[in-house]
């Protein structure tokens, strides 16, 4: 969602509280969504889960992803990153209600330029 409404002062009505962001780096694209106490990252290409718990590490060093003990909390963040991508059915990230890897997304989508 565009934050020019939160840039000019109004009080948007967010579709929930989780921030989402795309990053593009050299070693690929990757997808991220975090509530403020955890943190779910998707690299885009590798397939590679990052699962952080913020509450006791905000520094992001540890990660969860194969802990016994995070299992559930990863995959209720896999899914909830499944329902925001599968909106986006030409970029092909989702396959089958499954994350599908092996997509680099442009770093500037094409329609941007024509807003």
């Amino acid at each position: 969602q565009s934050l020019l409404p939160l840039a000019k002062g109004e009080n948007p009505q967010w579709r929930d509280d989780i921030a989402y962001e795309h990053i593009h780096s050299q070693i690929g694209s990757w997808q991220a969504l975090c509530d403020g106490k955890e943190k779910y990252v998707w690299g885009t290409e590798s397939g590679t889960e990052l699962f952080f718990d913020l509450s006791v590490d905000p520094q992001e060093t540890r990660n969860l992803v194969d802990v016994p003990e995070a299992r559930e909390k990863v995959e209720r963040w896999r899914q909830r990153m499944v329902k925001h991508l599968a909106v986006y059915e030409a970029d092909g990230l989702v396959k089958n209600g499954q994350l599908n890897p092996g997509n680099r997304l442009p770093a500037v989508r094409e329609w941007l330029h024509q807003a």
